[in-house]
């Protein structure tokens, strides 16, 4: 149900995408025109990513209980 609570224990807080450089590019992924999620000069995308599992040093030092976290 897109209306209920939503536990905040399953909320993504960042994420480390990281290209998968011997996979290439590719044009069908994101949308042609002007995009955030690009540079305008740019009009393909990288196949695909790897996740990370920390997205930087201070959610890794919150997860694994040696520091303070944010």
């Amino acid at each position: 149900n897109g209306f209920s609570f939503l536990d905040p224990s399953f909320m993504i807080c960042g994420c480390h995408l990281i290209p998968s450089f011997s996979n290439g590019h590719m044009m069908a992924l994101l949308w042609q025109g002007a995009s955030v999620a690009r540079c305008p000069t740019n009009d393909d995308d990288w196949c695909s990513f790897y996740v990370n599992i920390f997205a930087d040093h201070d959610m890794f030092c919150h997860f694994t209980a040696i520091g303070v976290g944010h």
